[in-house]
Protein backbone atom coordinates (compact mmCIF):
# COMPACT_ATOMS: atom_id res chain seq x y z
CA UNK A 1 0.00 0.00 0.00
CA UNK A 2 1.22 3.59 -0.74
CA UNK A 3 1.10 5.80 1.79
CA UNK A 4 1.27 9.85 1.80
CA UNK A 5 2.55 11.81 4.11
CA UNK A 6 1.67 15.32 3.46
CA UNK A 7 4.36 17.75 5.30
CA UNK A 8 4.46 17.60 9.15
CA UNK A 9 2.14 18.04 11.96
CA UNK A 10 2.21 22.17 12.91
CA UNK A 11 -0.16 23.30 14.92
CA UNK A 12 0.93 27.06 14.54
CA UNK A 13 1.52 26.86 10.58
CA UNK A 14 -0.98 28.60 8.38
CA UNK A 15 -0.40 25.96 5.21
CA UNK A 16 2.21 22.86 4.99
CA UNK A 17 4.30 23.17 2.07
CA UNK A 18 5.43 20.08 1.24
CA UNK A 19 4.34 16.59 0.29
CA UNK A 20 5.85 13.40 -0.21
CA UNK A 21 4.87 9.92 -1.06
CA UNK A 22 6.80 6.64 0.42
CA UNK A 23 6.13 2.83 1.26
CA UNK A 24 5.07 2.19 4.89
CA UNK A 25 3.28 -1.33 4.16
CA UNK A 26 0.44 -1.31 6.24
CA UNK A 27 -0.98 2.40 7.40
CA UNK A 28 -1.84 5.45 5.31
CA UNK A 29 -0.15 9.39 7.09
CA UNK A 30 -2.26 12.38 6.37
CA UNK A 31 -1.11 15.74 7.78
CA UNK A 32 -2.40 18.68 7.44
CA UNK A 33 -1.43 19.51 3.85
CA UNK A 34 -4.16 21.56 3.17
CA UNK A 35 -6.45 23.78 6.16
CA UNK A 36 -8.98 26.32 5.17
CA UNK A 37 -8.26 28.83 3.59
CA UNK A 38 -5.00 27.59 2.33
CA UNK A 39 -4.49 27.29 -1.40
CA UNK A 40 -3.77 23.85 -2.23
CA UNK A 41 -4.55 20.67 -4.84
CA UNK A 42 -4.56 18.04 -2.07
CA UNK A 43 -7.66 18.17 0.54
CA UNK A 44 -7.04 15.41 3.23
CA UNK A 45 -9.97 14.10 4.83
CA UNK A 46 -9.95 16.07 7.81
CA UNK A 47 -8.52 19.34 7.77
CA UNK A 48 -5.92 20.73 10.29
CA UNK A 49 -7.23 21.89 14.00
CA UNK A 50 -7.69 26.00 12.92
CA UNK A 51 -9.74 29.02 13.97
CA UNK A 52 -13.24 28.48 11.95
CA UNK A 53 -14.57 32.09 10.93
CA UNK A 54 -18.67 31.58 10.67
CA UNK A 55 -18.80 32.35 7.07
CA UNK A 56 -16.37 29.19 6.55
CA UNK A 57 -18.31 27.58 8.43
CA UNK A 58 -21.00 28.28 7.14
CA UNK A 59 -19.91 27.67 3.68
CA UNK A 60 -17.75 24.07 4.19
CA UNK A 61 -18.98 21.10 4.86
CA UNK A 62 -15.92 19.53 5.00
CA UNK A 63 -15.61 15.56 5.71
CA UNK A 64 -15.18 15.32 9.77
CA UNK A 65 -14.07 18.96 10.50
CA UNK A 66 -17.58 20.19 9.59
CA UNK A 67 -19.71 16.53 10.26
CA UNK A 68 -22.70 18.28 11.79
CA UNK A 69 -25.24 16.12 12.52
CA UNK A 70 -22.48 13.10 12.66
CA UNK A 71 -24.52 11.23 15.74
CA UNK A 72 -28.17 11.88 14.11
CA UNK A 73 -28.06 12.44 10.40
CA UNK A 74 -27.12 10.16 7.80
CA UNK A 75 -24.07 10.87 6.49
CA UNK A 76 -22.38 9.03 3.69
CA UNK A 77 -18.62 8.38 3.02
CA UNK A 78 -16.97 10.82 0.24
CA UNK A 79 -13.77 10.59 -0.70
CA UNK A 80 -11.08 12.84 0.17
CA UNK A 81 -10.93 16.44 -1.24
CA UNK A 82 -14.52 16.52 -2.06
CA UNK A 83 -16.85 18.36 0.18
CA UNK A 84 -19.58 16.60 2.06
CA UNK A 85 -22.79 17.62 0.45
CA UNK A 86 -25.37 15.97 2.85
CA UNK A 87 -24.44 16.99 6.17
CA UNK A 88 -27.85 17.92 7.88
CA UNK A 89 -28.43 19.80 10.89
CA UNK A 90 -27.74 18.57 14.07
CA UNK A 91 -31.20 16.77 15.08
CA UNK A 92 -29.86 13.65 16.90
CA UNK A 93 -31.63 13.64 20.41
CA UNK A 94 -29.18 11.86 22.15
CA UNK A 95 -28.58 14.64 24.52
CA UNK A 96 -32.34 15.64 24.69
CA UNK A 97 -33.71 12.56 26.47
CA UNK A 98 -31.70 13.44 29.58
CA UNK A 99 -33.64 13.17 33.07
CA UNK A 100 -33.29 16.92 34.03
CA UNK A 101 -30.16 16.39 36.23
CA UNK A 102 -27.89 18.28 33.85
CA UNK A 103 -27.80 19.71 29.78
CA UNK A 104 -25.59 18.11 27.77
CA UNK A 105 -24.35 19.09 24.43
CA UNK A 106 -22.97 17.08 21.49
CA UNK A 107 -19.43 18.21 19.97
CA UNK A 108 -16.22 16.71 17.92
CA UNK A 109 -18.40 14.95 15.70
CA UNK A 110 -16.99 11.40 13.74
CA UNK A 111 -19.50 10.08 11.58
CA UNK A 112 -19.45 6.24 10.22
CA UNK A 113 -17.15 5.31 13.33
CA UNK A 114 -16.87 4.25 16.69
CA UNK A 115 -14.31 6.03 18.78
CA UNK A 116 -12.16 3.10 20.95
CA UNK A 117 -10.66 5.14 23.73
CA UNK A 118 -10.79 8.65 25.00
CA UNK A 119 -8.56 10.77 26.59
CA UNK A 120 -8.75 14.72 27.89
CA UNK A 121 -6.04 16.83 28.83
CA UNK A 122 -6.05 20.88 29.83
CA UNK A 123 -7.67 21.76 25.99
CA UNK A 124 -8.47 18.88 24.09
CA UNK A 125 -10.01 15.68 23.49
CA UNK A 126 -8.12 13.05 22.09
CA UNK A 127 -9.84 9.52 20.61
CA UNK A 128 -9.02 6.22 18.56
CA UNK A 129 -11.67 5.71 15.94
CA UNK A 130 -12.87 2.68 14.50
CA UNK A 131 -14.66 2.01 10.92
CA UNK A 132 -17.85 0.20 10.74
CA UNK A 133 -17.36 -3.50 11.36
CA UNK A 134 -15.25 -4.58 8.35
CA UNK A 135 -13.45 -1.28 7.52
CA UNK A 136 -10.03 -0.98 7.80
CA UNK A 137 -9.59 3.10 8.09
CA UNK A 138 -8.54 3.42 11.67
CA UNK A 139 -7.03 6.84 13.05
CA UNK A 140 -6.11 8.97 16.05
CA UNK A 141 -7.91 11.94 16.00
CA UNK A 142 -8.46 15.35 18.27
CA UNK A 143 -10.88 18.23 19.00
CA UNK A 144 -10.98 20.77 21.20
CA UNK A 145 -13.34 20.16 24.18
CA UNK A 146 -15.09 23.49 23.22
CA UNK A 147 -15.70 21.78 20.20
CA UNK A 148 -15.21 22.14 16.69
CA UNK A 149 -13.22 20.63 13.87
CA UNK A 150 -11.45 17.03 14.52
CA UNK A 151 -8.41 16.75 13.62
CA UNK A 152 -6.49 13.57 12.10
CA UNK A 153 -3.43 13.22 13.92
CA UNK A 154 -2.39 9.51 12.49
CA UNK A 155 -4.26 7.38 9.63
CA UNK A 156 -3.36 3.64 9.86
CA UNK A 157 -4.93 0.50 9.59
CA UNK A 158 -4.46 -1.96 12.36
CA UNK A 159 -6.86 -1.76 15.04
CA UNK A 160 -5.02 0.33 17.68
CA UNK A 161 -5.45 -1.08 21.34
CA UNK A 162 -4.99 1.96 24.00
CA UNK A 163 -4.44 5.30 24.55
CA UNK A 164 -2.58 7.45 26.53
CA UNK A 165 -1.28 11.31 26.94
CA UNK A 166 1.82 13.13 28.22
CA UNK A 167 2.55 16.66 28.60
CA UNK A 168 3.91 16.58 25.24
CA UNK A 169 2.68 13.64 23.23
CA UNK A 170 -0.29 11.10 22.38
CA UNK A 171 0.83 7.17 22.10
CA UNK A 172 -1.54 4.40 21.18
CA UNK A 173 -0.53 0.67 20.60
CA UNK A 174 -1.00 -1.87 18.21
CA UNK A 175 -0.69 -5.23 18.89
CA UNK A 176 -1.29 -6.80 15.02
CA UNK A 177 0.83 -6.90 12.09
CA UNK A 178 4.12 -8.29 13.13
CA UNK A 179 7.47 -6.60 13.32
CA UNK A 180 7.95 -4.14 12.96
CA UNK A 181 5.10 -2.33 13.68
CA UNK A 182 3.54 -4.10 16.71
CA UNK A 183 4.44 -1.81 19.97
CA UNK A 184 3.64 1.70 21.31
CA UNK A 185 3.56 4.65 18.64
CA UNK A 186 3.64 7.99 19.21
CA UNK A 187 2.82 11.59 17.45
CA UNK A 188 3.35 15.17 19.35
CA UNK A 189 0.26 17.02 20.53
CA UNK A 190 1.81 20.94 19.50
CA UNK A 191 3.34 19.38 15.96
CA UNK A 192 6.33 20.53 14.32
CA UNK A 193 7.73 16.74 14.18
CA UNK A 194 7.77 14.66 11.21
CA UNK A 195 5.10 11.51 11.53
CA UNK A 196 6.44 8.24 12.73
CA UNK A 197 6.79 5.43 10.43
CA UNK A 198 7.58 2.79 13.27
CA UNK A 199 6.88 2.41 17.07
CA UNK A 200 8.80 4.41 19.37
CA UNK A 201 8.44 0.93 21.36
CA UNK A 202 8.77 -2.07 19.38
CA UNK A 203 6.77 -4.71 21.74
CA UNK A 204 5.12 -7.61 20.57
CA UNK A 205 1.48 -8.00 21.55
CA UNK A 206 0.97 -4.44 22.96
CA UNK A 207 -2.25 -3.88 24.72
CA UNK A 208 -2.38 -1.38 27.81
CA UNK A 209 -0.20 1.89 28.04
CA UNK A 210 0.23 4.63 30.85
CA UNK A 211 2.13 7.09 31.91
CA UNK A 212 3.50 7.31 35.10
CA UNK A 213 5.74 9.94 36.32
CA UNK A 214 8.34 10.20 33.44
CA UNK A 215 8.02 6.61 32.07
CA UNK A 216 6.13 5.27 29.36
CA UNK A 217 4.44 1.82 30.18
CA UNK A 218 3.14 -0.57 27.67
CA UNK A 219 1.54 -3.96 28.90
CA UNK A 220 1.72 -7.21 26.82
CA UNK A 221 -0.65 -9.78 26.12
CA UNK A 222 2.30 -11.67 26.20
CA UNK A 223 3.56 -11.25 29.94
CA UNK A 224 5.69 -8.45 29.68
CA UNK A 225 5.86 -4.54 30.76
CA UNK A 226 7.95 -2.90 28.85
CA UNK A 227 9.14 0.54 30.79
CA UNK A 228 10.74 3.40 28.19
CA UNK A 229 11.67 7.24 27.72
CA UNK A 230 8.48 8.68 26.41
CA UNK A 231 11.14 11.15 24.78
CA UNK A 232 13.23 9.07 23.22
CA UNK A 233 12.31 5.14 23.67
CA UNK A 234 15.38 3.97 25.65
CA UNK A 235 14.43 1.15 27.46
CA UNK A 236 13.94 1.01 31.72
CA UNK A 237 13.86 -1.33 34.06
CA UNK A 238 10.49 -3.42 34.47
CA UNK A 239 9.36 -6.53 36.23
CA UNK A 240 9.15 -9.32 33.87
CA UNK A 241 7.03 -12.61 33.35
CA UNK A 242 4.11 -11.18 34.45
CA UNK A 243 1.53 -13.06 32.82
CA UNK A 244 -1.61 -11.84 29.96
CA UNK A 245 -1.25 -7.81 31.00
CA UNK A 246 -4.98 -6.48 30.62
CA UNK A 247 -5.08 -3.06 32.55
CA UNK A 248 -2.21 -0.39 33.54
CA UNK A 249 -3.13 2.24 36.37
CA UNK A 250 -0.64 4.25 37.58
CA UNK A 251 0.39 6.74 40.58
CA UNK A 252 4.32 8.61 40.48
CA UNK A 253 6.24 5.51 40.24
CA UNK A 254 3.98 3.02 41.82
CA UNK A 255 2.28 0.72 38.88
CA UNK A 256 -0.67 -1.40 39.39
CA UNK A 257 -1.71 -3.86 36.53
CA UNK A 258 -3.76 -7.08 36.12
CA UNK A 259 -2.79 -10.52 35.33
CA UNK A 260 -5.73 -12.16 33.55
CA UNK A 261 -3.43 -15.51 33.62
CA UNK A 262 -4.56 -15.70 37.66
CA UNK A 263 -6.88 -13.16 38.30
CA UNK A 264 -4.64 -11.05 40.56
CA UNK A 265 -4.02 -7.39 40.58
CA UNK A 266 -0.08 -7.16 40.77
CA UNK A 267 1.77 -4.02 42.02
CA UNK A 268 5.38 -2.44 41.59
CA UNK A 269 7.61 0.21 41.78
CA UNK A 270 9.15 1.62 38.31
CA UNK A 271 12.85 1.25 38.97
CA UNK A 272 13.20 -0.76 41.39
CA UNK A 273 14.96 -4.18 42.00
CA UNK A 274 12.02 -5.80 44.02
CA UNK A 275 9.75 -8.24 42.65
CA UNK A 276 6.12 -7.03 41.85
CA UNK A 277 3.93 -7.98 44.93
CA UNK A 278 0.38 -8.91 45.08
CA UNK A 279 -2.38 -5.98 45.57
CA UNK A 280 -5.51 -7.91 45.61
CA UNK A 281 -5.43 -11.89 45.77
CA UNK A 282 -6.41 -14.32 42.98
CA UNK A 283 -10.52 -14.28 42.42
CA UNK A 284 -12.23 -16.17 39.67
CA UNK A 285 -13.86 -12.61 38.82
CA UNK A 286 -11.25 -11.39 36.84
CA UNK A 287 -10.30 -7.89 37.28
CA UNK A 288 -10.12 -4.67 34.74
CA UNK A 289 -10.36 -1.26 33.83
CA UNK A 290 -7.79 -0.23 36.54
CA UNK A 291 -8.52 3.72 37.61
CA UNK A 292 -6.25 5.36 40.34
CA UNK A 293 -7.58 7.93 42.10
CA UNK A 294 -5.76 10.27 45.05
CA UNK A 295 -4.60 7.42 47.44
CA UNK A 296 -6.71 4.52 45.89
CA UNK A 297 -7.36 2.17 43.01
CA UNK A 298 -10.33 1.51 41.63
CA UNK A 299 -11.13 -1.62 39.65
CA UNK A 300 -14.88 -3.32 37.95
CA UNK A 301 -15.48 -7.28 37.77
CA UNK A 302 -18.11 -8.38 36.15
CA UNK A 303 -20.30 -11.54 36.27
CA UNK A 304 -23.95 -12.97 35.30
CA UNK A 305 -25.30 -10.58 38.02
CA UNK A 306 -23.66 -7.13 36.82
CA UNK A 307 -20.37 -5.06 37.14
CA UNK A 308 -19.08 -4.14 40.58
CA UNK A 309 -16.58 -1.18 41.22
CA UNK A 310 -14.02 -2.09 43.97
CA UNK A 311 -12.04 -0.12 45.35
CA UNK A 312 -8.53 -0.08 47.56
CA UNK A 313 -6.44 2.36 49.33
CA UNK A 314 -2.64 1.92 48.78
CA UNK A 315 -1.26 1.65 51.95
CA UNK A 316 -1.26 -0.56 55.09
CA UNK A 317 -4.29 -2.02 56.72
CA UNK A 318 -6.69 -1.73 53.50
CA UNK A 319 -9.54 -3.70 52.90
CA UNK A 320 -11.19 -3.87 49.81
CA UNK A 321 -15.02 -2.32 49.23
CA UNK A 322 -17.37 -2.55 47.24
CA UNK A 323 -18.66 0.79 45.74
CA UNK A 324 -21.07 0.24 43.14
CA UNK A 325 -23.14 -3.19 41.87
CA UNK A 326 -24.54 -2.04 38.55
CA UNK A 327 -26.80 -3.92 35.93
CA UNK A 328 -27.03 -3.66 32.32
CA UNK A 329 -24.41 -3.41 30.15
CA UNK A 330 -21.86 -1.68 31.78
CA UNK A 331 -19.04 -0.06 29.97
CA UNK A 332 -16.06 1.96 31.59
CA UNK A 333 -16.01 4.17 34.79
CA UNK A 334 -13.30 7.17 35.62
CA UNK A 335 -12.80 9.00 38.98
CA UNK A 336 -12.17 12.37 39.76
CA UNK A 337 -12.47 13.98 43.30
CA UNK A 338 -13.78 11.55 45.01
CA UNK A 339 -16.63 11.18 42.77
CA UNK A 340 -17.28 8.45 40.13
CA UNK A 341 -19.08 8.21 36.81
CA UNK A 342 -20.11 5.37 34.54
CA UNK A 343 -21.43 4.66 31.49
CA UNK A 344 -23.90 2.10 30.65
CA UNK A 345 -26.34 0.93 27.44
CA UNK A 346 -29.65 -0.22 27.43
CA UNK A 347 -30.39 -1.50 24.08
CA UNK A 348 -30.02 1.44 22.18
CA UNK A 349 -30.54 3.83 25.01
CA UNK A 350 -27.16 5.24 26.40
CA UNK A 351 -26.81 6.81 30.34
CA UNK A 352 -23.90 8.06 32.38
CA UNK A 353 -24.18 7.92 36.41
CA UNK A 354 -22.70 10.02 39.14
CA UNK A 355 -22.09 8.85 42.13
CA UNK A 356 -20.66 12.20 44.64
CA UNK A 357 -19.94 10.25 47.48
CA UNK A 358 -17.95 7.15 47.03
CA UNK A 359 -18.67 6.20 50.76
CA UNK A 360 -22.12 5.43 49.89
CA UNK A 361 -22.78 5.00 46.08
CA UNK A 362 -25.41 2.48 46.18
CA UNK A 363 -28.26 4.93 47.62
CA UNK A 364 -26.11 8.29 46.07
CA UNK A 365 -25.91 7.16 42.53
CA UNK A 366 -28.14 9.19 40.16
CA UNK A 367 -28.00 9.25 35.97
CA UNK A 368 -26.70 13.00 34.69
CA UNK A 369 -27.90 12.20 31.55
CA UNK A 370 -29.56 9.69 29.07
CA UNK A 371 -29.72 9.65 25.51
CA UNK A 372 -30.95 7.70 22.17
CA UNK A 373 -27.45 6.45 21.63
CA UNK A 374 -24.90 3.92 23.18
CA UNK A 375 -22.32 5.00 25.06
CA UNK A 376 -18.69 4.04 25.56
CA UNK A 377 -15.51 5.43 26.90
CA UNK A 378 -15.54 8.15 29.20
CA UNK A 379 -13.37 10.75 30.25
CA UNK A 380 -13.56 13.78 33.40
CA UNK A 381 -11.67 16.71 34.40
CA UNK A 382 -12.34 19.59 36.72
CA UNK A 383 -15.50 21.13 35.36
CA UNK A 384 -16.64 18.45 32.80
CA UNK A 385 -17.45 14.65 32.22
CA UNK A 386 -17.05 13.52 28.30
CA UNK A 387 -18.70 10.25 26.87
CA UNK A 388 -18.22 9.16 23.37
CA UNK A 389 -22.04 8.58 21.94
CA UNK A 390 -22.66 6.08 18.74
CA UNK A 391 -25.20 5.97 16.56
CA UNK A 392 -26.09 4.02 13.58
CA UNK A 393 -24.93 6.92 11.47
CA UNK A 394 -21.79 7.54 13.16
CA UNK A 395 -20.71 9.03 16.54
CA UNK A 396 -19.70 12.19 18.83
CA UNK A 397 -18.79 13.07 22.23
CA UNK A 398 -21.14 14.23 24.52
CA UNK A 399 -20.13 16.93 27.24
CA UNK A 400 -21.91 17.79 30.26
CA UNK A 401 -21.30 19.29 33.62
CA UNK A 402 -19.80 17.75 36.61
Amino acid sequence: MVATTLGSLSRESDCATSSSDAIFGWHRVISNASRVGCKSDILPAMVARTKWSPLLAAASALTLAMAIGACGAVLGDVPEGQLREDAGPLDSGIADAADGAVAAEEICFVPNADILDLAVDATYLYWLRAPPSGGKEFAVESCSKNGGGVQLLFSLQSKPEALALSDKYVFWTINVGGYPFEGTWRVSKQGGEPLPTRPLVGIGGAGPVAIANDNLVTGTHGGVISINSPDTGEVRNAPQGLGNVTSLAASGTTLFYTNETDGKIMKAVIGSQSAAESFEAASAEKPSLLYFDSDTLHWAVTTSNGTTIRSKCNGDDCETRNILVQRGDFQAFAVRNGAMYWTVNEGNTGAVYRCSDMSSCQGQSASLWKGNAQVSRIAVDDSHIYAAARRDTGGCIVKAAR
